[in-house]
């Protein structure tokens, strides 16, 4: 999409799109909203915050996850231990369950 065509999408002038882009000038709160609405995108998302939130009922909200990926977050999270073994070292809890299988 370019950058007229976005503008458009949330009511900004090709020209701010452009200072946004390249960081001369930083969006208002309520730009950053209207990209959220526009795209169905969490805020934090947009702000390039680390935590996502996960909705099953969304398509797009974040990032996609699976049935299968949410069922096993699910599950993970009703063994407490491992949960907080995951949650405190994923990279490690994703090589020793790929060791153990």
């Amino acid at each position: 999409m370019n950058q007229e065509t976005f503008g458009k999408k949330i009511n900004a002038a090709k020209s701010s799109i452009s200072c946004y882009e390249t960081g001369k000038r930083t969006p208002p709160i309520e730009l950053i909203e209207a990209i959220s609405d526009t795209f169905n995108l969490d805020v934090n998302y947009i702000l390039g915050n680390d935590s996502y939130e996960i909705a099953e009922n969304k398509s797009n909200y974040g990032m996609n996850m699976s049935k299968e990926e949410l069922d096993f977050i699910k599950e993970i999270r009703t063994y407490k231990r491992v949960h907080n073994m995951v949650i405190k070292n994923p990279r490690k809890s994703a090589y020793l369950i790929n060791k153990k299988i």
